[in-house]
């Protein structure tokens, strides 16, 4: 007890006692006042029950005390209880067995959004929505029967939200009454959690169960304990049926797990485990991967059967397609790599019966290829079948060029009247044509059946794979001598290819040779007097040098390595142009026609070459006419496929302009045709010709990335077929050339001058000075470099040659642009440029280009036009 509470005892105590004593001393005086006789016996009688009554006092106050500080103890203890019950975030309810609210925290109010005395007034019964507020007395009668209760409710908040809740009651006694005590907790977010998780799950049951493999989670001890849906469409059970089963069970209707499973070898490696079976007429991939623990260790596994049937289907063919293709390509003979196709086919489907038939050299009908599985006279009915609309299914098959499905032969019009068949018990034929690869029609391939029958797609592909084999194999047969004629061909290309470079090279040692015996004979002609015997032989030279260029040309033209003007040109007009002079250069006996093109025929070339080919063809074509004859032009536009570029080397697939040249001349044998290509080849008498005119034909169409195709026969006549690569850009207007001449060749200029040979080198030099050029030269492009750091005057051209030791003339030029951006024209000459400053025959842009041999006038033209420019 605390130290003031005994205070106040002793207090009252000792007022007690002087109470006592007083009370006793008056009652002693007064009784000493009537009876003096009393004696001191009854005075100690009275003290004694004074005393007795002052203790009971004591007791009593003392009592009273302890009473009063244990109740403000308690009604502490309650306070402190109830301040807890109100910060508790659940609410805490106190109701009597009709629902009313006897107690309740603030977090009710906080929860709800109601007043205490609102909530008061509504009660339990008026705070939950209806489906909830109709279950709380049979719940009430539940917790009288049980004692205690977990469930889930509802508020009915005073927003009109609904609050998910957890009522957590139980039943006691308070004064003899029962009372219902429930901690009602918020489960909003839990409700949002469950629904996030109910969504996650089904989101990945679906995922699990869109998975087109059989997928099962089992335990340790190979007991299924989930399966996705493609349980039911793989092994044909509800996936929900085979839980709890063993795999082994469901997979091989077996209680122990096969030998092969590969269950223990992932047990004991950790890592997956891959098998295939064949489970009945399936092919099956089983794997199995393990599911490890936080700790590492197997928990569960996953097992995954795959069906591969398909798959399996696949290897076989292509082991069947590869066993075929090994034997075509041993070079076995046609009749016995046909049989080996039809025997794997009938190998794979045992219930089929498989022919095959070829066409004939006429290709009018079908003859016997290979058919081991039918009657002997079955064979021989069907050999020679007509090939035509409504004669068997592989008469029209091959007439249709298109797969023809008969499925009861007994009933249809096809077949009528042909008795074989059902003498031979069949029922159903499906026919597929053979076509080669560039489309001609080799023989038919049929499957026949003993009972009506229609293909699956799978027996579609399997006739069309067996229709492909039969073709290979007919091709190659059939194609044994065109290999040895495209190997000619190609043999051809390559010699034609370096006879063009031999060429080339020989134009251009010619072509320095030709320039100073050109320039110099006109520059005497030009110095001479008047005197006509002498300017008739310089005449002469000049003349013959003029041919030997032209002859150059020819060969460079050959070899691919002139020069073209290249314009986008409708080559009916450059025929249109060029027809009149043609006209004039044939013979009177020869009639000349033009069959062109209705559509412009546009291509990417040099108008003046093409003209040479058609003057060359022409003329070649007029020597091939010994008297009366025909010559025509034709053009079009013509497609070329892969399968015809294949067969003809250097020709590409796509559309291309076609121009033909045909005679009814003499024609050409075999051995003629493999050379008429070939530079200074020719059949004509000596004299009569270069050997040089196809030869530069060729040439000119291959620097167009063209293609020219020789076709001939001996007493029929001629035609050649130049393609060129379509254009579909809009054809330039073809008019008179400007003319070059220049007639003042004098000048001031400074100018650098760069080549190799020696007497192009002085020629050109003596030339420019002799008409008042400051020249320098120099022999190759090291003294050149080297040179123009000593030359005072500022250079304004610079004339070099492409062809050079130790670097080519364009690469000299950007040497020297790089050191002297002021030096900024530069004029190239050359006999040839071997692709230096020209990309496929034409000249890059921007580029100044003088084509040896050249004369005075073309020269000092070329150097007028550039220093003139700004």
């Amino acid at each position: 007890m605390p130290a003031d509470f005994y205070n106040q005892v002793r207090r009252r105590f000792i007022v007690s006692v002087i109470f006592v004593i007083l009370a006793m001393g008056g009652l002693f005086w007064w009784q000493a006042s009537l009876q003096k006789e009393h004696t001191l016996f009854l005075a100690l009688i009275l003290t004694l029950l004074s005393l007795i009554v002052a203790y009971l006092l004591f007791r009593q106050f003392n009592a009273l005390e302890y009473s009063r500080q244990t109740l403000q103890a308690q009604q502490v203890e309650l306070q402190l209880k109830s301040e807890l019950l109100d910060t508790a975030s659940d609410a805490i309810l106190l109701l009597d067995r009709e629902a009313n609210f006897v107690y309740f925290n603030k977090a009710l109010p906080r929860m709800t959004g109601y007043t205490p005395d609102e909530l008061r007034a509504c009660g339990l019964h008026g705070m939950e929505p209806p489906e909830y507020a109709a279950r709380i007395r049979s719940n009430i009668q539940m917790l009288m029967q049980q004692g205690e209760a977990i469930f889930e409710s509802a508020y009915l908040c005073k927003s009109g939200a609904i609050l998910p809740i957890e009522v957590h009651a139980r039943l006691f006694e308070v004064e003899g009454k029962p009372r219902v005590l429930s901690v009602v907790r918020d489960i909003t977010e839990r409700k949002h959690t469950e629904q996030a998780l109910r969504q996650v799950a089904s989101e990945w049951q679906n995922t699990f169960d869109a998975v087109e493999d059989a997928v099962w989670v089992l335990d340790t001890g190979l007991t299924i304990i989930r399966a996705n849906r493609a349980t039911l469409k793989i092994f044909g059970v509800e996936a929900q049926g085979i839980i709890g089963k063993q795999c082994c069970e469901v997979a091989h209707y077996a209680h122990e797990p096969i030998d092969a499973c590969p269950v223990r070898g992932m047990l004991e490696s950790g890592t997956r485990g891959v098998i295939q079976l064949l489970i009945g007429s399936r092919w099956f991939e089983i794997s199995v991967d393990p599911i490890f623990s936080p700790e590492g260790t197997i928990v569960n596994i996953v097992h995954v059967a795959s069906d591969i049937t398909a798959l399996k289907q696949a290897e076989q063919r292509e082991h069947v397609r590869a066993e075929i293709l090994e034997q075509i390509a041993s070079g076995k003979p046609l009749p016995e790599q046909l049989s080996l196709i039809v025997a794997a086919i009938e190998k794979e489907h045992s219930d089929m019966i498989c022919s095959i038939l070829q066409v004939s050299e006429d290709g009018t009908r079908l003859v016997h290829g290979a058919a081991p599985s039918l009657p002997e006279f079955y064979n021989n009915a069907t050999n020679r079948t007509k090939i035509g609309e409504g004669i068997g299914s592989c008469g029209t098959a091959a007439f249709r060029r298109e797969r023809v499905i008969v499925e009861d032969i007994d009933s249809h019009p096809f077949w009528k009247g042909f008795t074989v068949a059902q003498q031979a018990g069949l029922r159903s034929c499906w026919s597929e044509p053979i076509i080669s690869s560039s489309g001609q029609l080799l023989g038919t391939f049929a499957i026949y059946h003993r009972t009506p029958a229609i293909p699956s797609e799978d027996e579609i592909y399997l006739i069309q794979q067996a229709a492909a084999f039969a073709g290979i194999a007919i091709e190659r047969s059939n194609g044994e001598s065109a290999r040895m004629e495209l190997e000619h061909l190609l043999g051809q290309a390559q010699k034609m290819e370096a006879i063009g470079h031999l060429s080339g090279g020989i134009a251009h040692d010619f072509n320095n040779l030709l320039t100073p015996i050109l320039i110099y004979s006109d520059l005497l002609k030009r110095s001479l007097p008047d005197n006509e015997k002498v300017r008739s032989q310089l005449d002469g030279i000049i003349k013959a040098s003029g041919k030997a260029r032209d002859l150059t040309q020819q060969l460079l033209s050959f070899g691919r390595k002139q020069v073209l003007q290249i314009k986008v040109v409708n080559l009916n007009d450059v025929i249109m142009s060029f027809h009149s002079m043609v006209r004039r250069t044939l013979r009177e006996s020869i009639s000349f026609s033009l069959d062109l093109s209705s559509q412009p025929v546009v291509v990417r070339a040099d108008s003046s070459k093409i003209e040479q080919v058609l003057l060359n063809l022409v003329l070649n074509a007029q020597d091939a006419i010994a008297a009366n004859g025909s010559i025509s032009l034709e053009t079009g536009v013509v497609l070329i496929d892969d399968e015809f570029a294949r067969r003809h080397p250097g020709m590409t697939a796509g559309k291309f302009a076609v121009l033909s040249c045909s005679d009814n001349g003499c024609g050409m044998g075999a051995e003629t045709m493999s050379r008429i290509f070939e530079p200074f080849f020719s059949t004509k008498e000596v004299g009569h010709g270069t050997g040089l005119g196809l030869a530069n034909v060729y040439g000119i169409v291959k620097q167009h990335n063209g293609y020219i195709l020789p076709v001939s026969t001996v007493g029929i006549g001629t035609t050649f077929k130049v393609f060129l690569p379509l254009c579909d850009e809009q054809p330039q207007i073809m008019g008179a050339e400007r003319d070059q001449s220049v007639l003042d060749h004098s000048g001031s200029a400074v100018i650098l001058l760069v080549e190799d040979n020696e007497m192009v080198r002085v020629m050109s030099s003596d030339l420019l000075a002799g008409l008042g050029y400051t020249v320098y030269s120099a022999e190759h492009p090291e003294h050149a470099l080297a040179l123009i750091r000593q030359i005072p005057e500022k250079i304004d051209l610079v004339i070099t040659d492409v062809v050079m030791p130790g670097m080519n003339g364009q690469q000299l030029f950007e040497r020297i642009a790089a050191d002297h951006p002021e030096i900024d024209k530069v004029l190239y000459m050359s006999g040839y440029t071997n692709n230096v400053i020209v990309t496929d025959g034409k000249l890059d842009d921007g580029l100044h280009f003088l084509q040896k041999p050249f004369t005075v006038d073309a020269l000092m033209a070329k150097v007028k036009e550039l220093l003139s420019a700004e």
